[in-house]
C-alpha cells in the first residue's frame, strides 16, 4: 500500500497565546472523576491520524489489532508519546527502525490554484487506492483551513505494482475533486532511501477506571503546607492561569521546585503535566518553566 513518508507543511500557523512571553506559568484544571483524568492523560486513537483512510491511520489500526505493524517511510510516520484510548482500553505505542532500503516514491504538491490547471479531472473516490491513501492526509488538512492559497507537500512511498497503477504517477498534473472543492496535484517519481519502522502496542489498562487508578498511584502528590504567596499562585492557576512575569518570583520558584521533586505524567526540561491534590480536589496541573532559569 502507499505509505506516507513525510508531510512538510507549507502553511504557517500563528499562535498568539496570552502570557507566552512569561518565563514561567502554571495552570490547574480540576478533574471530575476517572473519565476526566483519563481524557487529560491520553489521546483517542481515532484522533491520531488526520484522515481515516490515510496510511498513518491504517498503520495504527493494524498495530492496535495485531500488537505490531510495520511501515516503510523516510521518517517515523507516527510520533505519539501519550497513551492511546482505543475502544475503552489504553495502550502505549513504541517504535524502532528495523532496516533500510531504496524505494520508489512520488513527490507530491497539492494546492487549490486550479484556475489554469491542465490534466485530467477526477473525483477523489475514483482514484486508485494507493493514490487515495497518498492524498488522504494532505487533502484533509487543506479542507480544514481557510487560506485559499494554502499548499501541502508529501513524499509518498509506493510499491512497484502500486506505482504502475497510479494515476498520479502517470500524469504530471491532476485536478482532484474532494469535499466540494478542487485541488491541483503535481507528482513526480524518484528513488529515495526509506526505513522500515516497526510499531508495537502494549496494553496499559483494560478500562478507564484501571487506567485512572494507575495514574493516581504512580503520579499523584498533594500540595500542602503552602505559604500565603504560594497559595495565591495556586489559586490564580486554578482561576485561569498564573504567569511569572520575571525570574525573581520567589513564590513561583518554590512551587516549581515542589513540582519538580515529583515525576510528571509527561514532561521535559521546559515543563510538563502533573497530577495534584489540593484542598481535597484533584487537578491536572500544567507547569511551563523553560525560561525561568535563562
Amino acid at each position: 500500500m502507499a505509505r506516507r513518508a513525510l508531510v512538510p507543511v507549507a502553511l504557517c500557523l500563528l499562535l498568539v497565546l496570552a502570557g507566552c512571553s512569561a518565563p514561567g506559568s502554571l495552570s490547574m484544571d480540576r478533574l471530575d472523576g476517572d473519565a476526566d483524568l483519563a481524557a487529560h492523560a491520553s489521546v483517542n486513537a481515532s484522533d491520531v491520524a488526520a484522515h481515516p483512510d490515510g496510511a498513518d491511520a491504517r498503520l495504527l489500526r493494524d498495530a492496535l489489532r495485531n500488537g505490531s505493524a510495520t511501515m516503510d517511510a523516510r521518517a517515523p510516520p507516527l510520533r505519539v508519546t501519550r497513551p492511546l484510548d482505543y475502544r475503552g482500553a489504553y495502550y502505549a505505542l513504541s517504535w524502532n527502525a528495523t532496516g533500510e532500503r531504496d524505494a520508489s516514491a512520488l513527490e507530491i504538491e497539492v494546492d487549490r490554484d486550479v484556475a489554469n490547471a491542465t490534466g485530467p479531472r477526477v473525483a477523489y473516490d475514483d482514484l486508485p487506492a494507493p493514490d487515495r491513501r497518498a492524498l488522504a492526509d494532505p487533502l484533509s488538512h487543506l479542507a480544514r483551513v481557510d487560506d485559499r492559497d494554502a499548499a501541502l507537500g508529501a513524499s509518498v512511498v509506493y510499491a512497484p505494482d502500486e506505482l504502475n497503477a497510479s494515476l498520479l504517477a502517470a500524469t504530471p498534473t491532476t485536478v482532484v475533486a474532494y469535499r466540494n472543492a478542487s485541488y491541483r496535484v503535481r507528482a513526480s517519481a524518484r528513488t529515495v532511501d526509506v526505513t522500515t519502522y516497526r510499531y508495537r502496542t502494549t496494553l496499559l489498562a483494560n478500562d478507564t477506571a484501571a487506567f485512572a487508578d494507575g495514574l493516581r498511584e504512580r503520579y499523584r502528590f498533594t500540595l500542602r503546607n503552602l505559604t500565603d504567596d504560594e497559595r495565591a499562585v495556586v489559586e490564580d492557576a486554578i482561576d485561569g492561569g498564573y504567569y511569572a512575569e520575571d525570574t525573581d518570583d520567589d513564590a513561583f520558584r518554590s512551587l516549581r521546585e515542589r513540582f519538580r521533586r515529583h515525576d510528571p505524567v509527561r514532561g521535559d526540561e521546559y515543563g510538563g503535566d502533573w497530577l495534584v491534590r489540593y484542598r481535597g480536589d484533584a487537578y491536572w496541573a500544567t507547569l511551563r518553566d523553560g525560561g525561568f532559569d535563562a
